[in-house]
């Protein structure tokens, strides 16, 4: 197994809005492309970026942020009505803390423009997530992580009950998400 790109995760991203607006729930959930996170750039524009995909979020958006820090594949859920900040990573580090600075200031920042000078402090929750048994399973488990959160009934009970329950995913689990993902690519072939 290899590693997957940045640009595996958006394509999986993309198809999975697609099912969202098919069934006719893509206003509750939204993504964040990771290619904008780099840091190559700087941390004010890693944080401007964020920021304005937090200005154009609904009041209930479960927005979904991929995040590489590197070569190691990590997931935020950012609850814009709770202001809250899920972290999932499948080798249970602590949150990183240029990720907790950048997307804490994007979100300081879009409730203070966006959201009538609101003065806000995000909640970050480390949640118990599926492990990775190996060096590189990384940005195939966090794609597992944002199609269980999007169908469950209740994305947010879902994190703090059944998903952190999960101990890990089993190979044929990854084998049956990674050919759900070949068939997709393969329509545009």
């Amino acid at each position: 197994m290899e590693e997957i790109s940045a640009d595996c995760i958006v394509f999986w991203m993309r198809q999975i809005f697609e099912l969202l607006v098919v069934g006719n729930r893509s206003k509750n959930f939204g993504f964040f492309d990771p290619r904008l996170l780099t840091t190559y750039d700087g941390e004010e524009m890693a944080t401007t970026r964020l920021k304005d995909r937090l200005m154009v979020a609904s009041e209930n958006e479960l927005l979904f942020v991929p995040w590489n820090l590197k070569n190691h594949w990590m997931l935020c859920l950012v609850d814009t009505q709770k202001k809250e900040i899920y972290f999932m990573d499948s080798i249970s580090k602590p949150i990183r803390p240029i990720m907790k600075r950048i997307l804490s200031q994007a979100m300081k920042a879009a409730y203070e423009t966006k959201r009538t000078n609101q003065k806000i402090s995000p909640k970050w929750v480390t949640v118990k997530s599926p492990k990775q048994p190996g060096d590189v399973e990384c940005g195939y488990f966090i794609s597992h992580y944002i199609k269980d959160v999007v169908n469950a009934d209740n994305p947010l009970q879902f994190l703090k009950g059944e998903f952190s329950e999960l101990k890990t995913y089993s190979p044929s689990q990854i084998d049956k998400f990674r050919n759900e993902w070949a068939a997709e690519l393969l329509k545009f072939v």
